[in-house]
């Protein structure tokens, strides 16, 4: 009995001193992007990343896990380059669970030929799809700051800001249709969001928009908005803006307080996803105007996920995403009123076609 009791108060010992451990670990995954892996039947999970490269590429890319068809945890990642002349090399994975990789710490994904690797010091990026002939190679920095949630996302979401305006680098290769290709440098900025959910996303919203201003002309201001326009309920909408510093530290801008109102119809918007041609941005702190201007990308989110898991999900969804050129003409009002122009993109990510 001695025995027990003392081997019992070793054990109690033990906890107390590792607790603040598990504790500190659980925090940090938690904060870093790291996979949630819910356990509800319709938990899913996505990561974002929009990138626009001083050549004129950009870079559009979903990372998901969810639980809802047949089975759990099923990866896939889809995504597109877009390059300055305007065509489009998209690039598509999905995997049921046990097909697909992810690390013990959650924070490194590999479904196929697609990885995203948070570990840092510099996050990493790629597709390696030869037969394709795509294939990506990108590092870009971590978020400098920790990651921002948003703490009056409408009930059922969770969504945190990772990365806002990082810097990116790396080489895109792409085979055209006559058979070569080179690797091309390329630089530019980087937004990454986390996403998560115990319910399934169709039963609560209707739409999302994502305006990401990823770097102003001069480099120094970064802006992104989240507005989910709810079944049931109002709309809202989140805004944050990061001001680079000289020693390289960031001013953090943010707000809950802030209304989109869309105006005008672009002639290339599909029956049911209506597409607008600008935003007007309002608030106690932030206004000003979002003009949407070129079509970039339209697609069905649905794409790259496995035929079993595709064909449950067209029951109850019928998704499009559509990204734009855009161009922002923002006032944050902080200590001074900081004026915020440059070129961005914009994502309208419609869950089902909306009724007339």
């Amino acid at each position: 009995m001695e025995r027990a009791r003392r081997m019992c108060t070793l054990g109690v010992a033990l906890v107390g001193l590792l607790a603040p451990l598990w504790l500190a670990g659980a925090s940090d995954a938690q904060q870093s992007g790291a996979a949630r892996l819910g356990t509800g039947d319709e938990s899913s999970e996505s990561w974002d990343l929009v990138a626009s490269f001083v050549s004129g590429h950009r870079l559009f890319a979903r990372f998901s896990i969810s639980n809802e068809g047949p089975g759990d945890r099923t990866g896939y990642a889809l995504g597109q380059i877009v390059f300055p002349d305007g065509r489009v090399a998209p690039f598509q994975n999905g995997r049921l669970e046990g097909d697909w990789e992810l690390s013990e710490d959650r924070l490194r994904m590999e479904i196929g030929s697609s990885v995203l690797d948070l570990h840092g010091p510099a996050n990493h990026f790629e597709v390696d799809k030869n037969k394709k002939g795509v294939k990506v190679f990108l590092d870009f920095e971590p978020g400098t700051e920790e990651p921002r949630p948003w703490s009056a996302a409408p009930k059922g979401l969770h969504h945190d800001l990772l990365v806002l305006g990082a810097k990116i680098r790396g080489t895109i290769w792409v085979r055209d249709v006559m058979g070569d290709a080179m690797p091309t440098p390329v630089t530019g900025h980087v937004t990454l969001t986390h996403s998560w959910m115990d319910r399934g996303e169709p039963d609560f919203v209707q739409r999302r928009v994502e305006p990401q201003l990823l770097a102003s002309a001069d480099g120094t201001q970064h802006a992104y908005l989240a507005s989910v326009v709810p079944i049931r309920g109002e709309p809202k909408s989140w805004a944050v803006v990061r001001r680079a510093r000289p020693d390289g530290t960031s001013d953090w801008l943010e707000t809950d307080a802030v209304t989109l109102t869309s105006s005008g119809e672009h002639a290339a918007s599909e029956k049911g996803y209506p597409v607008p041609t600008r935003l007007e941005v309002g608030g106690d702190r932030l206004r000003g105007s979002i003009a949407l201007e070129k079509q970039l990308v339209e697609h069905d989110p649905l794409d790259a996920a496995p035929r079993p898991f595709r064909w449950l999900l067209s029951f109850r969804t019928a998704p499009r995403q559509v990204w734009l050129v855009s161009a922002f003409d923002l006032t944050f009002d902080a200590d001074a009123p900081l004026q915020i122009r440059g070129d961005g993109l914009t994502s309208f990510y419609f869950i089902n076609p909306q009724k007339d």
